[in-house]
């Protein structure tokens, strides 16, 4: 007698979404087993404990063996270990990158230091989050602010380009790089009623007026410290990348070849020890030719002084830093309450636009010169690291809190910064419209996030 018995092999990394689940948020496997059997497993399945065991096991080891390519997303990609379909890598990719915002508004303007991850503890017992969890997503925070905190250009698309996430959680993680950068007050007790939602919308709007990309500066990644660390083992360039040139071993050999070009590139003589000596006697300067630059002390300098971006000084510093040339030049809006007459012109517009549209009317009318130098002396101070620390509170505390005390309305905030933006376009002996609105564009966002209970 003979039978039948039919095989199917295949070699497909099987992902259980639960388990993963399970995995993420830290717990055993011995807490997983358990919680898929009072999930009813076992009836689903029709399986033993044992095999549930078994399996639990099986695939925490498979995601241990994965979490090093999830720390570089484009090497999940081009592995061939795991046979993972590609909507099923997004998938992996994108729920370990996924954070508590709990946990990220605890932790937000935060430095990411060892002593911030020493007090993931009491955090885990604040926010409900396991502490495994925890420590997990401040590494992934750690990891993408690394990653990005030399580039140039949008953060939010460094990050979807270097770790594959979709457009609204690299957004967030923009936002946390942000505030890493700045340094933010976040943790005093009058900004607790403000989410994780309410700081990364005001952070994308500051990164989108204020920053040097709002201004259309062409996007160029600066060069990484090791590009070919980078390309081993993240294979950017597989992303595209631009290729970073290699680094020149010794910047003297380089000029010693390349002063030698104005001769007629006689018969190189040995390196004097001396390569000042070099220079006075070899360089194009002997010649009668223009002085030559004093040379860099390292290629990166070299870099800095003779590249394309030494002549747009802005260009060198990455969309996650507030440019300080725009912080400086906020300063030159200050005229708009020194000047007595701009001051009362200025109140003069506002007030004649908002007469009889707005419920607060009188208060305007009483407050406005004194809710005027708070908006424009908040962007004055950004020069100095405490006022930028700052931020938030002096925006809360001299603005958000005494329109609520005078019980405005969004809808009144919102048409008073309006037309408070608009007028100094008819303010005669004004200009600095252009820099003015984009202050207040940002400003004006983020006054109207954060105004709520």
């Amino acid at each position: 007698m003979s039978s039948d018995l039919d095989v199917f092999v295949g070699n497909t990394t099987l992902i259980d979404e639960e388990v993963y689940r399970l995995w993420l948020d830290g717990h055993s496997v011995a807490e997983a087993v358990a919680r898929r059997l009072r999930g009813g497993v076992l009836e689903r399945e029709g399986t033993s404990v044992a095999v549930l065991q078994s399996d639990t096991r099986d695939h925490y080891r498979t995601f241990q063996m994965l979490e090093r390519l999830l720390h570089a997303p484009p090497r999940l990609l081009q592995q061939l270990l795991f046979q993972i379909p590609p909507e099923r890598q997004a998938l992996l990719v994108q729920r370990y990158y996924a954070f508590d915002e709990a946990l990220a508004r605890e932790l937000l303007g935060k430095k990411l230091s060892k002593g911030t991850k020493k007090e993931l503890d009491e955090v885990s017992a604040r926010t409900g989050v396991g502490i495994r969890s925890c420590r997990r997503q401040f590494d992934n925070f750690k990891r993408v602010f690394k990653a990005v905190e030399e580039l140039r250009g949008p953060l939010a698309e460094n990050i979807q380009q270097l770790f594959l996430l979709p457009p609204a959680l690299a957004r967030d993680y923009a936002a946390i790089v942000f505030f890493a950068n700045s340094r933010f007050e976040t943790g005093k007790r009058r900004l607790q009623f403000l989410s994780f939602g309410d700081f990364a919308a005001c952070a994308q709007s500051m990164m989108a007026h204020w920053s040097q990309g709002a201004l259309g500066t062409p996007k160029t990644p600066k060069k990484p410290q090791n590009p070919q660390s980078m390309m081993a083992h993240w294979s950017q360039g597989a992303l595209g990348t631009p290729k970073t040139p290699k680094k020149p071993q010794n910047p003297q050999s380089m000029m010693a070849h390349w002063s030698q070009g104005a001769l007629g590139t006689p018969k190189t003589p040995k390196k004097p020890q001396n390569p000042q000596s070099m220079m006075a006697h070899w360089s194009q300067g002997a010649l009668g030719t223009p002085k030559t630059p004093k040379k860099p002390q390292n290629p990166q300098s070299m870099m800095a002084h003779w590249s394309q971006g030494a002549l747009a000084p802005e260009a060198a510093e990455p969309d996650g830093d507030l440019p300080k040339s725009f912080l400086q030049d906020l300063k030159e809006l200050k005229v708009l309450v020194s000047d007595k007459d701009l001051l009362d012109q200025h109140k003069s517009l506002v007030c004649s636009a908002l007469r009889g549209k707005i419920s607060v009317y009188n208060e305007l009318e009483a407050n406005f010169k004194a809710l005027s130098r708070a908006l424009v002396n908040v962007g004055g101070k950004l020069t100095h690291a405490r006022d930028v620390r700052d931020f938030f509170v002096d925006l809360v505390e001299k603005v958000i809190e005494p329109c609520r005390s005078d019980k405005w309305s969004p809808g009144d905030l919102r048409l008073f910064l309006t037309h408070y933006t608009a007028a100094p376009r008819n303010l005669p002996g004004f200009r600095h419209q252009a820099l003015w609105e984009r202050y207040m564009a940002a400003i004006s966002a983020c006054l109207l996030r954060m105004y709520h209970d």
